[in-house]
């Protein structure tokens, strides 16, 4: 009887062993698999700060272009007067001249 106990308690101790190993080889994979997304996590977090700065930037430029535009528009429609005052002075000069 105390032979089949030496018996159980060596297979269990061969046992505990190999599930030690296992467990460890699995653990080690988890924690590279882990590091790989921690790292992947950190490259998107920063292309994502890359792409809200482009966005922003965009903004600021599409709000200068539309200030532009308006003052352009502002300018245009003083100068609409004195396009037609030197339009009509044109005019009136061809006909004299004829």
């Amino acid at each position: 009887m105390l032979g089949v106990a030496i018996v159980v308690c060596v297979a269990l101790l061969v046992a505990t062993v190999f599930v030690r190993g296992y467990t460890q080889k699995v653990l080690t994979q988890v924690r590279l698999e882990c590091g790989s997304l921690v790292n992947d996590e950190k490259r998107l977090e920063r292309e994502c700060s890359q792409v809200e700065i482009l966005e922003e930037s965009a903004e600021a430029r599409r709000n200068q272009v539309q200030g532009d535009i308006d003052r352009f528009r502002q300018e245009l429609g003083e100068l609409q007067p004195t396009i037609a005052q030197i339009e009509a002075q044109l005019n009136k000069a061809r006909e004299d001249d004829e």
